[in-house]
């Protein structure tokens, strides 16, 4: 027991070894290379995180796949608000049960309708940005931010397109309206992570 207990004390009382790989003069001459910055393990006191990481975007595919997902339940839940409150409003009958019934019509009709406009559109600006960024246009215009406007503005023309040129007109001027409020306003407002997540 006391051997043990004096074995335990004197590997209390030797100073910790650094790892070999840490050790200075084994691998490398520099002793400064051998201590860590805590900021770069923890990622520091940013919000993003340590900066020398390198970022993981989506691909055209998954980012197309994430755009139409998150815009058609967005559309769904909008459009089900507004069937709701419409197929309330417009209730042909005081009875709860035409009430009901015309709350459930109107939900998953204007649900169903602007879910799947909005997933649509979110489809057509997909392909379009990623046209934009094989081609580069950004490049040939010199504006980093063309890309997701021109493809706002195919977008738009795109999807009035049976309606006629004014309409195609109008759509484009709309969208690309949008789309440069968005980006002009991405550099004023804390906008970054939603551009992470949407774009």
């Amino acid at each position: 027991m006391a051997q043990q207990e004096n074995s335990s004390s004197d590997d209390s009382s030797a100073p910790a070894r650094s790892l070999p790989i840490l050790a200075p003069g084994q691998y490398y001459s520099d002793p400064g290379l051998g201590s860590v910055n805590p900021q770069f393990l923890f990622g520091g006191n940013g919000p993003k995180g340590p900066d020398y990481l390198s970022s993981n975007p989506r691909d055209a595919p998954q980012r197309m796949v994430y755009n139409t997902g998150i815009m058609y339940l967005g559309g769904v839940g909008l459009g089900g608000v507004y069937g709701f409150f419409h197929g309330l409003k417009t209730a042909k009958s005081p009875r709860l049960r035409i009430k009901v019934n015309s709350v459930l019509n109107g939900a998953t009709g204007y649900g169903a309708k602007c879910g799947n406009a909005l997933g649509v559109l979110a489809i057509m600006f997909s392909s379009l940005e990623w046209t934009s960024d094989y081609l580069e246009i950004d490049k040939v215009v010199g504006w980093d931010e063309a890309s997701p406007v021109i493809a706002a503005v195919g977008t738009g023309m795109l999807y009035k397109s049976a309606r006629g040129p004014k309409p195609m007109v109008l759509a484009g001027g709309v969208a690309a309206a949008v789309m440069m409020s968005c980006t002009l306003g991405s550099k004023y407002l804390p906008m970054d992570h939603l551009k992470s997540v949407f774009f």
